[in-house]
């Protein structure tokens, strides 16, 4: 009779007995910060880009300094190989010898050309002179035949002495043009070995002052290598300025809901837990986004400032375990261990005349301890810790 009565009680859903031992908690209407955990790094506030000297070619990188090494202003980071540039000046030489000597040899044959278009002229020239002193134009002495071909004979020396004319100044120009045209290919010429030079006597870069030198990433993600084909103008390495830092980390999407510009955070450095660090949030993210390539994990960036910055503890790309505080408001809260699922509902057990009774309730926001009750209790209920069996 009492198993039928106990496995009635279990499927209708009777109250339980509290047991001596079943913990609970007095439910009070308090304060409730919401808190989210963040990762991050360092990174400092102001910063000088170091990139190959603008001006030149592509360069090759023959040696340089090791990320997160320790420089003094002047001291050599980058140092380029001069192969490229010698090979392309030892080039560019030939070319431009080999332009003027096409030059040269252009104009040699534009003289020849014009001299002997001048010949011609000047030949068509004594022709025409001589048709016209001697043309058969007495009609009492030649005959109407001679004299129509003495016509036809000088207004061919004139035609020939225009040809010649016309021709010596095509001639001319057309060898002008050529002439030019060679003259292009000089200039280039003339440019890759400036831009040669330019390249030898830029072959290394210095820092502008002290500082961690720290790498940057290129498109594809990778740092640079001795090897390494680098263009001007590219990002190679940064030099911070330890005096100010900040903190750029990522919430997990299914966290940020509240983030905000000016919430407080406190940060602990990974190498240095003690002492943490005060801050607050002056930048997020308006997008969620993965961290790393084909993991579908979605995070929300922020940067954080902080209060103070030690550059004895604090180095550019150290690891940072941060708290970002979401507000806080007045609410009713249990323990997240007094929450239970049932039948598909969430349900704390409510103490009640000595039993405890499942009680429907609706959560609010939690903390990794604690989650707010939006509905189904009141300021002074007792719930338990454990499930009541």
């Amino acid at each position: 009779m009492k198993r039928v009565l106990l496995l009635s009680c279990l499927v209708l859903g009777c109250s339980r007995a509290p047991g001596k031992d079943v913990p609970t908690h007095t439910v009070h209407r308090e304060p409730f910060t919401r808190e989210v955990p963040a990762e991050g790094y360092l990174r400092a506030v102001k910063s000088t880009p170091l990139s190959p000297p603008r001006g030149g070619g592509a360069q090759k990188i023959a040696w340089m300094v090791r990320d997160g090494s320790l420089v003094k202003k002047d001291d050599v980071v980058f140092r380029f190989d001069p192969t490229d540039s010698e090979k392309k000046l030892r080039d560019s030489q030939a070319d431009l010898a080999s332009a003027q000597a096409r030059i040269e040899k252009e104009r040699v044959l534009v003289g020849a050309a014009v001299r002997g278009r001048e010949r011609t002229a000047d030949l068509s020239s004594a022709e025409l002179a001589q048709t016209k002193a001697f043309a058969n134009k007495d009609t009492e002495i030649f005959s109407r035949n001679q004299i129509i071909e003495s016509e036809i004979d000088e207004g061919l020396s004139a035609a020939r002495l225009g040809h010649a004319t016309a021709t010596k100044t095509i001639e001319s120009s057309l060898s002008g043009s050529r002439v030019a045209l060679l003259g292009v290919e000089k200039q280039k010429a003339d440019m890759r070995i400036a831009q040669a030079n330019r390249g030898l006597t830029n072959l290394e870069v210095h820092a502008p002052h002290d500082g961690i030198v720290v790498f940057e990433v290129d498109w594809r993600g990778n740092l640079p290598h001795v090897g390494d084909s680098v263009w001007p103008g590219q990002t190679l390495a940064t030099l911070p300025l330890l005096d100010e830092m900040e903190c750029d980390v990522f919430v997990l999407e299914a966290d940020a809901a509240g983030l905000a510009v000016d919430n407080p955070a406190t940060v602990t450095l990974e190498a240095h837990p003690d002492p943490t660090v005060k801050g607050k949030i002056t930048r997020i993210d308006s997008l969620a986004k993965p961290r790393q390539r084909d993991v579908p994990i979605q995070y929300f960036g922020a940067t954080l400032s902080l209060e103070s910055t030690d550059p004895a503890r604090m180095k550019p790309g150290a690891r940072v375990h941060a708290v970002l505080s979401l507000g806080t408001r007045q609410a009713l809260t249990v323990p997240r261990q007094a929450v239970f699922e049932r039948e598909g509902k969430t349900v704390v057990y409510r103490a009640t005349n000595g039993r405890f009774d499942p009680v429907t309730v609706k959560l609010g926001p939690s903390t990794p301890g604690r989650v707010v009750i939006e509905e189904g209790l009141e300021d002074g209920d007792k719930v338990a810790t454990e499930e009541p069996r």
